[in-house]
């Protein structure tokens, strides 16, 4: 935990990079690798991206960070003593790891913190959680949705900021539930994590003056603007999307292996 010692840093990366790999990715592609002879179509990750759904689907990230910075600013405030110790000594290690000098270290956050995660979480909470869970309550996929967003939030174990994950869980859920294209999902989640790493570099570098290392007290109306904007463009993505995730095979999980 003592990031002044030679190495930690060092392990720290390693661990950054490795957690989601062997936690996430590895599951989900071994799950799926078992239970389908075509993998990459059943992630629905053998489609490719439309340039007009990514850049829709980034606009609805920005427009929807307002609104979950605001329930994330709620939501530290429910923190206890005990976890709000365990999260300044978090942060202590996050602060020295986001330290920029250069830009080759933008890209190498960018990879560990931003590009790794996302495909490691999206694909095994989304790309197979999600969808196990959708063909198992078909008449009600978004229950299933939701559930999947509360583990995507509470697996984090940060309980200041659980319920903006919940959130941002539930939102790409629905991306790839009304894209049926895991890759937009991919792309929102790299966008959400993102953020903060470069805002980060360009408070460093002097070029802005704000830092997203704590929430920032968004007004309610703004969240409110932002939460109705969001929906609406998450309406006209169902509308462009070529169809919904429609269970199309259904999986006998007691036959995997049989």
């Amino acid at each position: 935990m003592d990031t002044s010692l030679p190495g930690v840093l060092s392990v720290w990366r390693f661990l950054s990079f490795a957690d989601p790999i062997i936690m996430y990715l590895m599951p989900a592609i071994i799950f799926v690798m078992l239970i389908s002879p075509r993998p990459i179509e059943w992630l629905h990750v053998d489609k490719p991206v439309q340039w007009r759904l990514a850049i829709l689907v980034i606009l609805i990230v920005l427009v929807a960070i307002p609104a979950d910075y605001f329930v994330g600013y709620w939501n530290t405030a429910w923190q206890s003593d005990a976890s709000r110790l365990a999260e300044e000594k978090n942060k202590a290690i996050s602060i020295a790891l986001m330290k920029m000098p250069d830009f080759a270290s933008l890209l190498i956050n960018l990879v560990l913190y931003a590009i790794v995660p996302t495909i490691a979480r999206v694909f095994f909470f989304h790309g197979v959680l999600q969808k196990l869970l959708i063909q198992r309550m078909q008449r009600a996929p978004w229950i299933a949705i939701i559930i999947i967003s509360v583990i995507f939030g509470i697996s984090t174990f940060e309980w200041s900021d659980f319920i903006a994950r919940i959130l941002l869980g539930f939102l790409f859920g629905t991306i790839y539930y009304l894209s049926s294209n895991l890759w937009l999902s991919v792309l929102g989640y790299f966008i959400a994590n993102a953020i903060p790493i470069i805002v980060s570099y360009l408070n460093q570098l002097g070029v802005i003056h704000q830092d997203l290392a704590e929430y920032p007290n968004i007004t309610w109306y703004y969240a409110v603007i932002s939460l109705a904007i969001t929906v609406g463009l998450l309406w006209y993505l169902s509308k462009k999307s070529v169809s919904q995730m429609i269970p199309e095979d259904q999986l006998d999980i007691e036959s995997i292996g049989g």
